[in-house]
């Protein structure tokens, strides 16, 4: 799971300006280029659904369905964080500091542990 979210971070990371640029202009989208989009994003999302099922089948972590959905939209919005606030985040954190809080942030609040 960790290597999964360390690669979505660093392509949000290489496309910071096409992340921005596409969350400004989404309302200019066309009506079929919208759905086109927001899908794009789902099966994005359903790629930490299956990382993260697979940790729950291994007994390596305890979620929920619903849960799991979250926590994968979660992933998912952290790593456009990046690219949102990056002028804030980047006078605070490397990327690969960002990384690791986010990731360290994550495992313990969805296992439990401190």
């Amino acid at each position: 799971m960790k290597l999964t979210i360390a690669y979505f971070y660093k392509v949000m990371d290489d496309m910071q300006d096409e992340v921005l640029v596409m969350y400004q202009e989404v309302k200019a989208l066309t009506k079929d280029a919208l759905p086109y989009v927001l899908n794009k994003e789902l099966r994005m999302v359903g790629m930490f659904e299956k990382v993260i099922t697979k940790c729950v089948e291994n007994g390596e972590l305890s979620l929920t369905e619903k849960q799991i959905s979250l926590v994968s939209h979660n992933i998912f919005v952290q790593g456009q964080m990046w690219s949102f606030r990056r002028w804030a985040l980047h006078k605070q954190y490397t990327l690969q500091e960002y990384v690791e809080l986010q990731t360290q942030l994550l495992i313990q609040n969805v296992s439990g542990s401190k």
